[in-house]
């Protein structure tokens, strides 16, 4: 149904959609006779003044994320193969999130991104802006949820294509020692020039991996061979220390929302843990991306165990049964079938 509104004079007919007028200031009606509404609704809706949408002055470009970890893929296989580690690249320097992925390795990444934090940890972030016209305002975030509320930041006046980078933090630590597998992490930007008027910028999603205290990484043994170590360095972005994704996956999945209902940190531990490893009574445990394809159409993932889960209950030894003791032999820390003979590749789900 059509809508008509009558303005002095003239008459204006609306065939459909919604109508909104925006204005820097407000709109008044000298009378009542002069304006009048006919619809399904009947009369004019006088509600809180509203900012127009977003013109676009200001970008949103880059993020970076202040954390101790990053994530990567579950088969890394060298230290510099940059395709398997979950970071952007961008002129040299890396990020967590690009409004445009340039680097060819990136392109085929997960979206959105996975990211690790300590529940105990501050969020904080950095991010990169463009203008797009000369512009002062300020910028505040905030999570989906509205746990996570950062301090606003002043953006100060930068001329047409100018990039600055601003540093949120938000001082609450809103899942404070618990575990949570946020799967849609959103950040939602906002920006006002006028502090009163807000105008939404840019919504940014993470796949978030929210650990229960810092992960021990340290505690796990250097292996000679790089695929059987935890203490995965990339070597690009300065040798940042990152933890494979299943991992993190199965542990904050299956802990998540737990950690702190119990009387006692080892009471809390007991509960964290016997949540993470229910997932295991099904003894049927894939990784991460099982079965998934990267965007253009390859696997994640070189062996699809995604039908009978991994290794470590179909029958096999465990390594100290390998009857190799060569260091020199890379089957001598391979798996062992007895069965079969058969030497086996070890990865996160062989343990």
């Amino acid at each position: 149904m059509g809508k008509e509104s009558y303005i002095g004079g003239d008459y204006i007919e609306t065939t459909g959609g919604d109508a909104k007028t925006f204005a820097g200031k407000s709109i008044v009606n000298s009378s009542v006779q002069q304006f009048a509404q006919t619809g399904e609704t009947a009369g004019v809706s006088y509600k809180a003044n509203a900012a127009p949408p977003s013109l676009g002055s200001l970008d949103l470009i880059k993020i970076k994320i202040n954390t101790t970890f990053d994530v990567c893929h579950d088969e890394v296989s060298s230290f510099s193969e940059f395709k398997n580690f979950w970071i952007l690249e961008d002129k040299g320097k890396y990020y967590h999130w690009l409004s445009l992925r340039g680097n060819s390795d990136d392109k085929n990444k997960p979206d959105p991104l996975p990211i690790t934090l300590a529940s105990t940890d501050n969020f904080v972030f950095t991010a990169t802006f463009k203008t797009k016209g000369p512009i002062t305002c300020k910028i505040r975030v905030q999570d989906s949820n509205k746990k996570y509320v950062f301090k606003e930041q002043q953006h100060p006046k930068k001329n047409k294509d100018e990039e600055h980078e601003l540093t949120f933090t938000c001082d609450t630590k809103p899942y404070k020692d618990t575990v949570q597998y946020l799967e849609n992490f959103t950040l939602h930007f906002e920006y006002s020039e006028d502090g009163t008027n807000w105008v939404p910028m840019k919504s940014v999603k993470f796949c978030l991996y929210l650990t229960w205290k810092t992960p021990l990484y340290n505690n796990f043994e250097n292996l000679p061979s790089v695929s059987d170590t935890m203490q995965i360095k990339c070597q690009p972005n300065k040798n940042q220390k990152n933890i494979f994704e299943t991992l993190l996956w199965l542990g904050c999945k299956g802990g998540s929302g737990k950690g702190n209902t119990g009387k006692t940190k080892e009471e809390n531990e007991e509960i964290v843990l016997d949540s993470i490893f229910k997932q295991f009574e099904t003894l049927k445990i894939i990784r991460r991306r099982e079965g998934q394809n990267r965007p253009d159409g390859t696997s994640y993932l070189t062996k699809n165990w995604s039908a009978e889960g991994l290794g470590y209950w179909r029958g096999i030894s465990a390594v100290d049964a390998n009857p190799l003791t060569d260091a020199r032999d890379p089957r001598a820390y391979m798996f062992y079938d007895a069965a079969t003979g058969a030497y086996i590749e070890r990865t996160v789900g062989l343990f």
